[in-house]
């Protein structure tokens, strides 16, 4: 044995183990290993050039076209409108980009964006996750009984916290506390469930990004969904042993269970994913009218006026004189055009879809920008001013691509999404005003770290007494 060998030896001990034969295969296996996934790697990505579609930038693995998403330096949603907005000036009817390895295609051209809306047999739902109970909430007395008990017990309540306290957790406990008295849940008896499914349901973290395109890293929340299943049975049973019938959203889910074939799991999890959602997109939703009604105080002040004009009248808030404020209304119908909650709809494609020219091959995934949609100006005019009387005519609703919620139904989450942000705005507008801090630097920015659209809560809000 030389004294190279024993250097050698020394350095890789390991190697006096393996014969030369083994330590050649095994360095060949290994080549051929790395050159196989490289050429896989490349047939991957250049999915659009064999399906003859435009694509953006050339994707780097492993995050293909969404390292920025990845690294926390912007948003899914952002990046999706950014690429939309890219391939509409061009002219394109589609265009591609890629999840870590996997194509998305997303949709230009409305035509295909309705079809695609519309098709329940072509493609899956990935993101936002649909409701399955399509039983109307607001054809019950809930919301009058609600109302009712909101005017008694909350109203009001709002006003004196947010002059002293950091709006983000003042309205964050208000609208659990709004919320939980709607549904007739304590929700403080529940609260750590309920934080964990907030979280769940708003972290973008490396795992959600990758169930996207691979739905066996998606996080079932099996445990957790037990834990609110038992909650449901405690409240019903307790309910039925004392005889106790209430009008809330709990006995509107608790009459469906009783009325339906669904089993208790299910109309759990629909229930208190509804709850949560509620609270998520109304917090959203609420932080970007306060942001543009500081910006725009010629609106602010018109909000104000049309609040005050009700007011004087002394009348009890309900839903039909709530939509008396029309000026409310449409300030919160443009709030979502511009911040539509559910940012983009992502689906999977179950089987080749073909319409005119396009083919989407199966197991695509398929995207539309939702807030590209909003701020297009084919669609609207003037889309990045924030300007209400665009809905002064609701009616003319339908005849665009308004789908703040991922869908153009007008579901339940839609319904209390908007009631609970009228309900504060009314608040609010009663007895304060809005306004940013003076000499602050800090910008609007949305919030690379969650999935729905929602501010950084760095922005500086001020309220001051009318």
């Amino acid at each position: 044995m030389d004294l190279e060998s024993v250097c050698y030896e020394e350095k890789l001990p390991f190697l006096k183990y393996l014969n030369e034969k083994t330590l050649l295969y095994c360095i060949t296996c290994l080549a051929f290993a790395g050159v196989f996934s490289l050429i896989w790697i490349v047939k991957k990505y250049t999915f659009f050039e064999k399906a003859k579609l435009a694509r953006v930038k050339t994707p780097r693995f492993p995050y293909g076209n969404i390292s920025d998403v990845i690294n926390k330096e912007t948003t899914l949603y952002e990046v999706l409108g950014k690429y939309y907005s890219r391939f509409k000036k061009k002219g394109y009817d589609v265009g591609g980009m890629f999840f870590f390895i996997k194509p998305v295609v997303i949709i230009v051209k409305n035509e295909y964006v309705r079809h695609i809306l519309d098709s329940t047999e072509n493609f899956s739902e990935v993101y936002p996750e649909q409701y399955k109970l399509k039983s109307d909430m607001f054809d019950s007395s809930c919301v009058k009984v609600f109302l009712e008990n909101y005017h008694v017990s909350l109203k009001g309540t709002i006003l004196e916290s947010l002059k002293k306290d950091d709006i983000h957790s003042v309205l964050r406990n208000y609208l659990l506390e709004l919320v939980s008295l709607s549904f007739g849940v304590n929700s403080f008896e529940i609260i750590e469930e309920l934080n964990l499914l907030l979280k769940l349901k708003t972290e973008a973290n490396f795992r959600y990004n990758l169930s996207l395109c691979h739905p066996i890293f998606k996080n079932k929340n099996s445990a957790l969904y037990s834990d609110f299943e038992g909650v449901f049975l405690d409240i019903m049973n307790d309910r039925k042993k004392n005889d106790i019938v209430k009008d809330d959203f709990f006995q509107f889910f608790i009459n469906l269970f009783n009325e339906s074939q669904c089993d208790t799991k299910e109309v759990s999890r629909e229930l208190f994913n509804l709850f949560a959602d509620s609270v998520i997109y109304s917090y959203s939703v609420i932080l970007c009218s306060l942001y543009e009604m500081s910006r725009n105080t010629d609106i602010q002040d018109e909000l104000i006026g049309e609040i005050r004009r009700y007011n004087k009248q002394g009348v009890v808030l309900n839903l039909d004189n709530l939509k008396e404020l029309e000026y409310l209304n449409s300030v919160v119908f443009e709030t979502l055009r511009k911040y539509p909650p559910v940012p983009y709809i992502l689906k999977a494609c179950q089987k080749d879809f073909k319409k005119n020219n396009l083919v989407v091959p199966k197991d695509t995934l398929v995207a539309v920008s939702i807030l590209g949609l909003h701020r297009s100006s084919e669609n609207y005019t003037d889309p990045e001013n924030f300007d209400p009387d665009r809905f002064a005519d609701q009616s003319d609703l339908n005849k665009v691509l308004y789908i703040p919620f991922g869908t153009r139904r007008q579901d339940n989450l839609t319904k209390l999404v908007i009631l609970y942000t009228k309900l504060t705005l009314v608040d609010i507008f009663s007895n304060l005003t809005v306004r940013k801090k003076k000499d602050s630097e800090q910008i609007f920015k949305f919030d690379p770290k969650l999935i729905p659209l929602r501010p950084m809560e760095t922005y500086p809000f001020v309220f001051d007494r009318l």
